[in-house]
């Protein structure tokens, strides 16, 4: 297509031509297998020129798309005066594009900063309020909900972080179960969920402490926060841990998008949902390797994170 563009003016100049020619044969009765084989010549012509015009063309895009990721010399760019402006425009773009670039990466650097100073500044008043309201239940509720807020943040800027090292070690995966239960009991309590824990004692799991129990953490209090009646059942099978509850569930065309960043899903019953959640958990689980699934239908939804390494410590 941009073959016949580039040559449009040629080839509509032939054709007139053939038809002037034509007429002209015709007029003064001259032999017309004359004129086809001037014609044929002449098509000949057009078509060698039209190609090298079309791969010179060409290759000046190239150059032009090579200019993208540096810049290049006026020598190799050169193919006729007036590229001496195309060329001074390029550069003058690519100045202003490579300046605001680095502009926008020190703004980024900046922002990560202060959000890490300032999550782990505030945890020291958050830690303070909880010992302050221990015996208020309603209190300590909010409270947690604020500290898990703070950690999403946290989590989300590190995420970002391109050097940020993860710490891969064999973690016993019941007591880090345990861990987040203990510290969500309240909340069990309070919804009157039944829990179930099926792990064995000596399973260990090769990942990241902090991430994964992170992860535990969001999917846990994702199902407490979804879940009315019933409860929770957390069970290991094969290379794979399952948390399972009996809540309101994930609607089907939801299921695809509900680990997209800031989605909460079609007629989410809970307005105070950030939808950050999910979306931290599928990109940690991606970043420590383990596959993670949703399953989800009107009887509830079950989270599957898969390990590739673990083993039984006997």
């Amino acid at each position: 297509m941009i073959f016949f563009k580039l040559n449009k003016s040629h080839f509509l100049f032939f054709i007139l031509n053939a038809f002037l020619l034509y007429i002209f044969f015709v007029a003064f009765k001259y032999n017309l297998w004359d004129l086809f084989y001037i014609l044929l010549v002449e098509f000949i012509f057009l078509l060698i020129f039209s190609i090298f015009k079309y791969k010179k063309y060409k290759n000046y895009l190239e150059k032009i798309k090579k200019y993208n990721d540096s810049l290049i010399s006026f020598e190799d760019f050169y193919q006729s005066p007036s590229d001496l402006y195309v060329y001074d425009y390029l550069k003058r773009i690519y100045r202003q594009v490579a300046e605001t670039k680095r502009e926008n990466e020190v703004f980024k650097k900046n922002f990560k900063d202060y959000i890490n100073l300032w999550t782990h500044e505030i945890k020291t008043p958050i830690f303070a309020l909880k010992l302050l309201n221990e015996n208020n239940f309603e209190s300590k509720k909010e409270i947690d909900k604020l500290e898990n807020l703070v950690d999403q943040v946290l989590t989300y800027a590190r995420l970002e972080k391109s050097d940020f090292d993860y710490k891969f070690n064999f973690l016993n995966l019941k007591d880090l179960v345990l861990q987040v239960i203990k510290a969500k009991k309240n909340l069990f309590i309070e919804k009157n969920l039944s829990l179930e824990i099926n792990i064995p004692e000596s399973l260990e799991v090769l990942s990241d402490f902090r991430f994964l129990k992170f992860v535990l953490e969001q999917i846990i209090l994702n199902s407490i926060k979804y879940t009315n009646l019933g409860g929770i059942k957390i069970n290991f099978k094969e290379n794979f841990i399952e948390i399972k509850d009996t809540g309101i569930g994930i609607k089907k065309q939801d299921l695809d998008r509900i680990t997209d960043f800031g989605y909460r899903g079609e007629n989410n019953p809970l307005a105070s949902s950030t939808g950050l959640g999910l979306y931290l958990v599928k990109n940690i689980l991606d970043n420590l390797g383990h596959k993670f699934k949703i399953l989800s239908n009107e009887d509830g939804t079950n989270f599957i994170i898969y390990f590739e390494t673990y083993k039984n410590v006997r």
